[in-house]
């Protein structure tokens, strides 16, 4: 797993806080030139202007912008006049959270990369508890509100961040961001190393975060004087650390470090501290080239969007003008007096007035171009459903309703796999498993596991996913399985020698492992072998015994025979009872 071995655990330090007697590893003026290096990438393109753009036009809860204020509670949707696009990101976001990491299912498992002691029971135990230990510490963290936040502005936005942090009440505490709150950096492997944020935070919030001790004069001040709910910019970066030294608890010298200062306080931080791992996990839907962001379905569906919302208006300026039409009159009607527009109004005005005409007479659009319209629409919400892969994660809904089976879904969504199995190959890589790598050195670094089996020293660990569409991309493997099954079962009813080249023992522990079953559930190949030599022996045992048995019945059966004065069994016995043979005399 992700470069995790398992070795002695070495306890933790005290000295774990910026204590000073080191110097700042980049000085504050490079801060400064990097975080804005990293927003800048934003602005000086168009990503910025298309992230407005879907917040716009398909979901306007997403997206906080340099423009923005928090807690000012304006809303988004002015140009948006259907939710129908926001209802595809909606099902999008909770389809991903069902099949991929469901509050209800187990979604992945541990085990070891070494495949001749992944079958060792004391290996399974430990792997098992590890993992529930870990299940049962995401179930108590809030990792589930926010996933689901997290799979939607993934599907609109195309690029999705979230934090995790270590925490004394839960264990850990996640933070999804939006776009336009942060910035990203990679490195040569197009893997984000660099993350940067600008926060307005109040002088309340920040004194609760960082300590009233470790807020700059300023701040203190304006605390003091209850002048708590004033913002101020916070800036915030995260960086590979210069001075990093491989498994060090000292946070100035972790893998990562980490920055929190505010700009108008110069030479003063409110924090530095470091990471094991990085503790911000970002995902990208797909990514063109050597871009850092990626696109998604509400890039490829904006257009339709766009359309989609121009109809809308059309359709409603329609429907205005059937339901209150503009009206035509003569000239000289205008001279009878006002006319009446409400519903059931009467219009009074002289016969003469209207020289035999009609008088007032609705003006009314030609046609129907509201059903044309209509149409439209539909093949358009019917474009963005497709984009968004809403009818493949609405199927996702039976499995909770009890409507469908998980195999069901399997079978079904095979066919979606194709274009979806790139994006979660994707998440598996950028999003699950450093979440799960992040979470499991916070355990290991608190103790928090037990003692692993001493075969485990030096053993390598796996991430195993085993959620609803993890198995739909191993169901291709599950059809060969079945298909090869069936065959060598019809051709054993002609030639039962067959059977003999069908690994059965393999085909088990193959088709177990692709529909996710709990490996405690499959004993391991020398359990199998001893149950099989005890059942064998049983077997023998049970041979001889009904042998003697019928022996026993055959000689009864024998000394109840009459031969003569005597029995058939004295005449198998010489001496027994007189038979001596042919011709002999007792």
């Amino acid at each position: 797993m992700c470069g995790y071995q398992i070795n002695t655990v070495v306890k933790r330090g005290d000295n774990l806080k910026w204590q000073g007697q080191n110097a700042i590893p980049v000085e504050r003026s490079e801060l400064n030139k990097l975080h804005k290096q990293l927003f800048d990438i934003q602005t000086s393109g168009h990503w910025q202007r298309t992230w407005k753009d879907i917040r716009d036009f398909i979901n306007p809860n997403l997206g906080f912008f340099e423009e923005d204020m928090p807690n000012y509670g304006d809303r988004k949707d002015n140009q948006m006049l259907t939710s129908k696009p926001l209802l595809a990101n909606n099902i999008q976001g909770a389809g991903m959270q069902d099949g991929i990491t469901s509050p209800w299912r187990p979604w992945f498992r541990l085990t070891i990369q070494n495949v001749g002691l992944s079958e060792n029971q004391d290996v399974k135990v430990w792997c098992d508890y590890v993992t529930q230990i870990m299940t049962d510490i995401i179930s108590r963290s809030n990792f589930y509100d926010n996933s689901e936040e997290y799979y939607k502005e993934l599907g609109a936005m195309g690029t999705a961040a979230m934090m995790t942090e270590e925490d004394p009440d839960t264990g850990v505490y996640f933070r999804t961001f939006t776009a336009g709150e942060y910035a990203i950096g990679t490195d040569h492997r197009n893997q984000i190393n660099r993350f940067a944020r600008l926060l307005r935070m109040p002088v309340a919030e920040i004194v609760s975060k960082f300590g009233i001790d470790n807020v700059p004069e300023t701040v203190k001040m304006m605390f003091d004087n209850k002048n708590i709910e004033k913002y101020m910019n916070v800036k915030h970066i995260i960086l590979p650390n210069p001075n990093y030294k491989s498994k060090s608890l000292i946070k100035w010298a972790m893998k990562y470090i980490s920055f929190y200062w505010i700009d108008e306080c110069k030479d003063e931080y409110l924090s530095i501290d470091g990471y094991h791992e990085f503790p911000v996990v970002c995902s990208r839907w797909a990514v063109r080239g050597a871009d850092i962001y990626g696109r998604s379905p509400g890039w490829y569906a904006l257009a339709d969007a766009k359309e989609l919302q121009s109809l809308a208006l059309d359709a409603s300026e329609i429907r205005a003008k059937t339901a209150n039409p503009a009206m035509m009159m003569p000239a000289d009607v205008k001279s009878a007096g006002p006319i009446n527009t409400l519903p059931g109004g009467i219009t009074f005005y002289n016969r003469d007035i209207t020289n035999g005409s009609s008088g007032v007479t609705p003006l009314s659009p030609t046609g129907n171009p509201l059903q044309a319209i209509i149409q439209q629409q539909t093949e358009l919400v019917s474009d963005i459903n497709q984009h968004f892969f809403v009818d493949l994660f609405r199927m996702l809904e039976g499995i909770d309703t009890g409507n469908i089976t998980a195999r069901e879904i399997i079978e079904r969504v095979q066919e979606k796999m194709s274009q979806l199995g790139p994006v979660l190959t994707r998440l598996q890589h950028e999003f699950l498993q450093p979440v799960i790598d992040r979470i499991f050195g916070i355990c290991l670094r608190n103790n928090i596991f037990p003692q692993a089996p001493d075969v485990l020293q030096g053993q390598e660990l796996k991430i195993e996913y085993v959620s609803v569409l993890a198995q739909a991309q191993k169901m291709s493997g599950l059809t060969a399985i079945d298909q090869l099954t069936q065959y060598v079962g019809q051709l054993s009813q002609m030639d039962p020698s067959v059977s003999d080249k069908f690994d059965k023992d393999t085909a088990v522990d193959k088709y177990a492992e692709m529909l996710g079953t709990p490996p405690s559930l499959i004993l391991s190949t020398d359990q199998v072998q001893q149950i099989r030599q005890q059942r064998q022996q049983q077997e023998q045992q049970q041979q001889a015994i009904q042998a003697a048995s019928e022996g026993s019945k055959a000689a009864q059966t024998l000394s109840q025979t009459p031969l003569g004065q005597n029995s058939a069994l004295d005449a198998l016995i010489p001496g027994a009872g007189g038979y001596v043979g042919a011709g002999g005399s007792q």
